[in-house]
């Protein structure tokens, strides 16, 4: 169990630590790609701004000339339409109505003023727009400002490029393998989607429809590039690096795909879970082996130890290891016979009279009450006889202690030979003694009684150095057991001895 607990966390600290090196790898190829993409949307708004500053000149020059701007512009056909970065150009005035428009005719009075592209041209500086919503086009656009000098005075040359351009840069870096690159505005909006270009360009983009939410959001709205691993806004666990695109105020997020990478992290660990397979069943039949020949035999030699513990000193153990352990069994195989033996003996001289080697008091109930069970299974009559030396006080008093305890000795020698066979006799207390009587009538009961009454009174006993003559008074009862306890037998038997002693003693009663 041990080895399997080492394995499970050996498998784990070897999950962590590829899954970590997998994250940082994806974090390194998130940000190589975030750095290529900003680095190529820079250049190409540099190669932008070249191209409206030298348009610019020309404009001016032309202009210097004498030169009809109209016949002038359409030199530069091939600066919009299909293949050009480039929606529109036109040219606004010092009041910032727009004069002339390289895709469009103006049939209306345009003014752009309020344009902070067209306020930096007529400030006389060069300028790169934010998004905004094209008066002329309608589209979803920025554009690149120039100042241009015409009469004194500046002008402005606006080359306007669509969301569709720019998002086309974005998508030259062909991450549909491993993830994806977009666009994101200070609103939090996916400006890249062609869904949201599409939908902006009809005016009817539900403004929650492409939003970026979570702790993406957090972490690209600090203004701060950064790599991490993050939930996007659909909930799904990716490795993101995000930048800012220069002039724009657009974020730039690289997202890779989170189970492409972790895809050798799956290989990994359906690898090791087969190899903790392999190794839990090695595990399993190392224990089953141990519990054969180890676990089972120390089981049954503490069950057996319990046994003992409690008394159950036939408890054994029967089996053999063909290890060491078959000398510890053996040796509690023998502990247990001699304890067992030891404790047969200890019981047997716990329950007998040490002066006449009779059965004692309590063991004398114990039989009674076991008998009282069988009799009521067998429907017999249970018969108890109760006997008192006559005047054995006197014995004591007179011929001294020894003489008594002769006595007692003599009188046991002549119960035990008028006894039947089942009979059980016990001294039940000094000069008394009990008799419970197996199989048994009453007829036969009283028979009994009288004939160890007459072989007492017939007998001579030599008491120390005296020789006496006792008589013996007798009680007996033969009654059904239903309904009565060994208290009731013994009083009643107790109270037809007593009947035979006020009859004037050497005489039997029945209760």
């Amino acid at each position: 169990m041990i080895v399997a607990i080492l394995l499970v966390m050996f498998s784990a600290i070897i999950f962590m630590r590829t899954r970590e090196g997998i994250i940082a790898r994806e974090l390194q190829i998130g940000t190589s790609y975030r750095d290529a993409v900003l680095g190529s949307l820079d250049r190409w708004l540099d190669d932008r701004v070249i191209e409206t500053e030298r348009l610019a000149r020309e404009i001016e020059a032309a202009a210097g000339d004498g030169q009809d701007l109209g016949t002038f512009w359409k030199r530069f056909s091939s600066m919009t339409g299909p293949g050009s970065s480039y929606i529109d150009f036109f040219l606004v005035d010092t009041t910032g109505l727009v004069v002339v428009s390289k895709a469009q005719t103006i049939t209306r009075a345009i003014n752009l003023s309020d344009r902070d592209y067209v306020a930096a041209g007529l400030a006389g500086r060069a300028f790169v727009s934010g998004l905004f919503q094209g008066r002329l086009s309608g589209t979803f656009a920025f554009a690149i400002s120039q100042p241009v000098h015409v009469c004194q005075s500046y002008w402005v040359l606006a080359g306007v490029v669509s969301l569709s351009n720019l998002a086309a840069i974005v998508d030259t870096l062909d991450l549909a393998e491993i993830g994806r690159a977009i666009l994101v505005d200070r609103s939090g909006s996916i400006v890249s989607s062609p869904e949201y270009i599409e939908s902006y360009a009809l005016a009817e983009r539900d403004s929650n429809a492409y939003m970026l939410t979570g702790e993406a959001a957090d972490r690209i709205y600090g203004d701060k590039p950064g790599a991490t691993l993050y939930e996007d806004h659909q909930g799904e666990t990716v490795v993101g690096a995000w930048g800012y695109v220069r002039h724009l105020g657009l974020a730039l997020l690289v997202e890779l795909d989170n189970q492409r990478a972790m895809a050798p992290l799956g290989e990994l660990l359906r690898f090791m879970g087969r190899i903790s397979i392999v190794a839990l069943m090695a595990v399993l039949l190392t224990i089953y082996s141990l519990s054969a020949r180890l676990i089972k035999p120390i089981t049954a030699l503490v069950a057996a130890v319990g046994d003992v513990k409690d008394a159950e000193f036939r408890a054994r153990i029967n089996m053999k290891t063909g290890t060491e352990l078959d000398d510890l069994i053996m040796a509690f195989n023998d502990m247990a016979s001699t304890v067992r033996d030891r404790e047969a003996g200890l019981k047997e001289s716990a329950s007998r009279d040490s002066l006449t080697g009779l059965y004692n008091h309590g063991r004398i109930e114990e039989f009674l009450e076991l008998e009282m069970r069988r009799k009521r299974r067998s429907g017999e009559l249970l018969c108890f006889v109760m006997a008192d030396v006559d005047h054995f006080k006197y014995v004591n008093d007179t011929y001294g202690h020894q003489a008594g305890d002769d006595a007692l000795r003599g009188i046991t020698g002549l119960l035990n030979k008028a006894l039947r066979e089942g009979d059980i006799l016990g001294r039940y207390g000094g000069e008394e003694f009990a008799v419970i009587l197996n199989a048994c009538k009453e007829t036969e009961a009283a028979a009994f009684c009288e004939r160890i009454r007459s072989m007492v009174e017939a007998a001579e006993f030599d008491c120390d150095v005296h020789k006496l003559r006792l008589t013996i008074s007798l009680g007996f009862v033969c009654t059904e057991t239903e309904g009565f306890v060994p208290f009731d037998i013994v009083r009643r038997a107790d109270r037809a001895l007593y009947e035979a002693k006020n009859a004037g003693r050497n005489a039997v009663r029945q209760a």
